[in-house]
């Protein structure tokens, strides 16, 4: 379900690719940006509506999926951490995308394999010390957001 809410990312974040690359071939870099907020605005609304309405709706969304009581529990359980892990998720692919419309692909992958590398870390940590599916999630959320915080600095200096 919770992809579901997510797929906006990706068709913004491609609309992105695709009207950055136009809108740089006639150097208009202030179009670029309005694309960015544009993309960002209308991919996390549609996030933060779609994710309200399961939040709202936790305990019988499941349901429709599987009549698995314990699954159907647990998932209800872990949709509020999810919906926060991936909060910076769609911004952060936005800017990815835009970065790859820079030609700064190189930057997006060695940016991502770090952070990926670090989130990873870190969730070894915490899931040593807290044996729980909470520590996956507080290390994607990390993830997400320095990916989103490092991407949107090096837009700001491109």
């Amino acid at each position: 379900m919770l992809s579901i809410a997510l797929l906006p990312m990706y068709m913004y974040g491609s609309a992105a690719l695709t009207l950055t690359s136009e809108k740089l071939g006639k150097n208009d870099t202030t179009a670029v940006q309005e694309i960015i907020r544009r993309s960002c605005s209308t991919a996390m609304t549609i996030y933060i509506v779609l994710t309200v309405v399961y939040i709202l709706c936790r305990k019988r969304l499941p349901l429709l999926i599987s009549d698995d009581i314990k699954l159907t529990d647990l998932s209800s359980t872990i949709i509020i951490p999810m919906v926060i892990m991936n909060i910076f998720n769609p911004m952060q692919t936005i800017y990815q995308y835009v970065l790859q419309a820079y030609n700064d692909g190189k930057f997006v992958l060695y940016a991502s394999a770090v952070a990926n590398a670090i989130s990873v870390a870190f969730m070894l940590v915490l899931f040593t010390v807290k044996v729980s599916l909470h520590a996956i999630f507080e290390g994607l959320f990390i993830n997400y957001m320095f990916l989103f915080l490092v991407y949107r600095r090096r837009f700001a200096r491109s």
